[in-house]
């Protein structure tokens, strides 16, 4: 197995627990249409950069899909 890949299979959980006690799959399905990685830091309290990271590793694991908004 490469490690790259030996790596992603140990972190998924660890990614997906962070995301559920950060709240962020309740946001989303509350919100029942796209955010931006800002507005979802700012309505959760932490740092937009964190936030980006962790919403490319779900998107990364096929949990979350990216949807650009019109000239983006």
């Amino acid at each position: 197995m490469h490690k790259k890949m030996a790596l992603a299979l140990c972190l998924c959980p660890q990614v997906i627990f962070s995301a559920c006690e950060l709240g962020v799959f309740d946001l989303l399905l509350k919100s029942q249409e796209a955010m931006s990685a800002q507005h979802v830091a700012q309505e959760l309290g932490t740092s937009v950069d964190g936030m980006e990271r962790l919403l490319d590793a779900l998107v990364g694991i096929e949990i979350l899909e990216v949807e650009r908004a019109e000239g983006t």
